[in-house]
């Protein structure tokens, strides 16, 4: 019996060779039957961390193409017209492919365009991958507008299969906005205040995926914080969302209290990068996550939940001081095409969307 990569919590494809050793063969002296591989819908804090430690990733760096490739995205999606469903698919994308890939095979702006056609495919809002490569162009390059070819479509496709390995053929999505709609309409109604403050929201929504909490988190805690926080930086009916009860929206506070965190973060240091950060005054933002912290001490709530114990004595990488806001490292050429193992080393990859499901 195989194991899965999903058993063999956080097992890099590095260490996969190995791994794939362990389980040669059917227990009969046979061939090595490879490596079986199961996607994870959701990651904690401690294992995107000790994924990031393991790439050696320097995490200002990190968070410089974080932001940076989720903007291009947006970007070249408000260009091409596409709907936020396909944005939120690319997001995740990236995130994941950053965190399974050494950032120093690859440029982080070809990855997120890459996410991108991905994303299109997934989401059946097909666009070609000549027409994302001409939006990009056309962004960078504004005086000089050009149509869509088929220049740098091969390095493109190239990449495209590296992202579906790495995502394990799940493309599943989960749509927080939807959820997020829902409960402002029970709280507010669906008149005009419920339309206003649902616009509101719906940026909180979208600077959410700079972030990693989507992948740590369920679409009901996303859209419960996505609301709960937007009263609170706006102070649009913020005692009304304040009384709220997060379990009678299948989430929990403690759940909700690490989301907002994460989301403060990413406006109290890149505020410059949000969509709601260019509109409100950073100081609110700074008030607003004393007065989160304040809560979670006297609840007793940990930063994060189903925090690592071990690994957070042993230690996780630290950002660095220098290079703050550069983007990451690219290698030499234009060419992004990331090189596989050596053939027959790991063994055959097996993709399975139920690890219940191997034999």
């Amino acid at each position: 019996m195989a194991l899965t990569d999903s058993q063999m919590e956080d097992v890099s494809d590095a260490d996969a060779g190995g791994a794939s050793a362990s389980v040669s063969g059917s227990g009969f002296g046979g061939p090595s039957i490879g490596v079986i591989k199961s996607g994870r819908q959701y990651l904690h804090e401690s294992t995107i961390r000790r994924k990031l430690a393991k790439l050696e990733t320097d995490l200002s760096r990190d968070e410089a193409a974080r932001l940076q490739g989720v903007q291009l995205i947006d970007d070249v999606r408000n260009v091409l017209q596409l709907p936020i469903i396909t944005y939120i698919a690319a997001c995740g994308y990236y995130h994941r492919f950053r965190l399974e890939i050494d950032p120093k095979t690859y440029q982080w702006h070809d990855a997120a365009l890459a996410c991108l056609f991905v994303a299109c495919k997934s989401e059946d809002t097909l666009k070609k991958s000549r027409d994302i490569l001409c939006a990009n162009h056309n962004i960078k390059n504004p005086d000089r507008i050009t149509a869509p070819d088929d220049k740098g479509s091969k390095m493109l496709i190239g990449l495209e299969r590296q992202v579906i390995e790495t995502l394990r053929f799940d493309f599943q999505v989960r749509n927080p906005f939807k959820i997020l709609a829902k409960i402002i309409k029970a709280v507010l109604g669906s008149d005009e205040k419920g339309s206003d403050f649902f616009v509101e929201a719906f940026k909180v929504g979208t600077d959410m995926y700079k972030t990693f909490a989507p992948l740590k988190h369920n679409t009901f805690t996303c859209a419960f914080t996505a609301a709960k926080l937007t009263a609170l930086m706006t102070g649009l009916y913020k005692d009304t969302f304040a009384a709220l009860d997060p379990t009678e929206y299948y989430t929990r506070e403690e759940w909700v209290a690490e989301v907002m965190l994460d989301v403060l973060d990413l406006y109290t240091d890149h505020y410059r990068s949000t969509v709601l950060g260019q509109e409100i005054n950073p100081q609110a933002f700074i008030d607003v996550k004393i007065k989160v912290n304040q809560q979670m001490e006297s609840a007793r709530i940990p930063r994060y939940q189903n925090f690592c114990s071990e690994c957070e004595r042993a230690g996780f990488p630290s950002p660095s001081s220098t290079d703050l806001g550069t983007s990451p490292a690219s290698p030499a050429g234009t060419n992004s095409t990331l090189k596989r193992g050596s053939k027959g080393v790991e063994g055959t990859y097996r993709f399975l969307f139920d690890a219940d499901e191997r034999s």
